[in-house]
């Protein structure tokens, strides 16, 4: 009976040495883990930033871009609304293309429009590939807005329909180009 005692306490034994060994391995192995877990250094972290203008200077050229931006326009939409009411009253009475008081409210509002024009042109582009992409429809939204700038005048001078017509479509592809570069603004907001 004592033997039998003995060898079931020789195995109790030997169990917690068995599993102090398999534990030490353990610890090994944490501590390899917590190494390769280091982060990475600071410093690299601002120049992907930079790359991309999304570091601090581009954020704060990002807000001064779109804080600008409405001032630019301003003069550009009060331009678009008189110019088009001029329009309107046109289509009701195209006697007004011999009224000098209709062709100086048309001429004015045709200012307005090259002022914002000139203004948009006049904008500091963020260094951000997507805001220059954007800022490029933008401009060539202006370009299509000058186009009837410059033709509007002549074509009610010499009541030529079809400059009238060319207007028309310039109008229309400079609202277009407006409305992709919205949407390229919207997209890249977005992205922050």
């Amino acid at each position: 009976a004592c033997s039998e005692e003995k060898e079931t306490s020789k195995p109790e034994k030997e169990e917690p040495k068995t599993e102090d060994v398999k534990k030490e391995p353990e610890k090994i192995e944490e501590e390899e883990e917590a190494v390769e877990e280091e982060p990475e250094p600071a410093d690299e972290q601002p120049k992907d930033e930079e790359q991309d203008g999304l570091g601090q200077d581009g954020l704060d050229q990002i807000g001064a871009y779109m804080s600008d931006f409405p001032n630019a326009l301003m003069p550009l939409q009060q331009g678009m609304q008189a110019f088009s009411e001029g329009n309107f009253e046109l289509a009701d009475n195209t006697a007004l293309m011999e009224d000098s008081g209709w062709k100086e409210r048309q001429n004015a509002s045709l200012q307005q429009i090259q002022d914002g024009i000139n203004l948009v042109r006049e904008m500091e582009v963020p260094e951000n590939p997507a805001i220059t992409k954007a800022h490029d429809l933008l401009l060539l939204a202006m370009d299509e807005y000058e186009k009837v700038v410059k033709l509007y005048p002549e074509a009610i001078d010499s009541v030529d329909l079809n400059k009238l017509n060319q207007c028309t479509t310039h109008l229309n592809k400079g609202t277009e180009y407006l409305t992709q570069y919205n949407d390229a603004i919207l997209d890249f907001m977005k992205t922050l």
